[in-house]
């Protein structure tokens, strides 16, 4: 019945987003089960959904394709509202990310983002185009990441000041003042760090803080301020050292041998 099929999906999107995937899978199952039997395709689209993002977050690689593919088989085939697709595509370019295969991450990333353009919710808009600017930024789409990044930023400076939009601001500022030193713009890479800054010391992300002194000694290495350089490089190596000692597992220690690791 109705009641069923909406009551169980919830559950499981509160228990994995607070890490306790182990009992949020079953009932994403239950709910998967209870939906493919009633009438309510949106409703199976969602607990899909939900099934695969638990199942990449316990590295079950297989089933979580499997739940992507089939939503994205069902999404396209009939006439569920655009953030079901949505949530396919971005699920998808996370194991992409984690395995190194930036480009694969990068096509789903906009596959998501262009799918966002007919949701009216601007967070998601904003964060599809940060996705989408990252990647494009990691694999050498210099002028693609700037526009996406840029545009996420001016959409996440609309949205309400608290802290979750606040850390996206400062990511895409961080990421708009690298790309301005790939293109040797250093003034504009001044102004996006000096931005960037305000919200640092709030911030608890250490991949992103370590970004931040990696751009900011890479400033002054070119413009001269060789000792600003060299404690900008010591801040670096300090964060990452602070990174390493609150390490909570594999998936931690792969985000930091990818992203912190070449600080030493």
């Amino acid at each position: 019945n109705a009641s069923s099929a909406t009551g169980l999906p919830f559950p499981s999107c509160c228990m994995g987003s607070l890490g306790q995937d182990g009992k949020g899978r079953p009932v994403a199952l239950e709910a998967l089960d209870v939906a493919e039997k009633s009438s309510y395709p949106t409703l199976r689209l969602r607990a899909l959904g939900m099934a695969a993002a638990l199942a990449t977050n316990s590295r079950d690689l297989r089933n979580a394709w499997k739940f992507d593919v089939l939503g994205l088989t069902l999404y396209w085939t009939g006439s569920a509202p655009a953030l079901r697709g949505h949530q396919f595509y971005t699920d998808l370019s996370r194991p992409a990310e984690d395995s190194g295969r930036l480009h694969l991450a990068l096509g789903f990333s906009r596959e998501a983002a262009s799918i966002a353009s007919a949701i009216s919710n601007p967070t998601v808009a904003a964060t599809s185009r940060f996705r989408v600017g990252r990647f494009a930024s990691l694999v050498g789409q210099d002028e693609e990441a700037e526009q996406q990044i840029a545009a996420s930023e001016r959409l996440f400076d609309k949205l309400p000041n608290n802290s979750a939009t606040q850390t996206y601001r400062t990511d895409c500022r961080i990421f708009l003042a690298d790309l301005a030193l790939r293109r040797h713009r250093l003034d504009d890479a001044s102004r996006w760090l000096s931005e960037a800054r305000q919200f640092l010391p709030a911030i608890t992300n250490y991949p992103m803080i370590y970004r931040y002194f990696n751009a900011l000694g890479e400033m002054y290495q070119r413009s001269g301020h060789g000792q600003l350089a060299e404690r900008a490089h010591r801040s670096l190596v300090a964060t990452s050292e602070l990174a390493l000692a609150f390490l909570k597992g594999d998936r931690d220690r792969q985000v930091w041998n990818r992203d912190m690791a070449d600080g030493y």
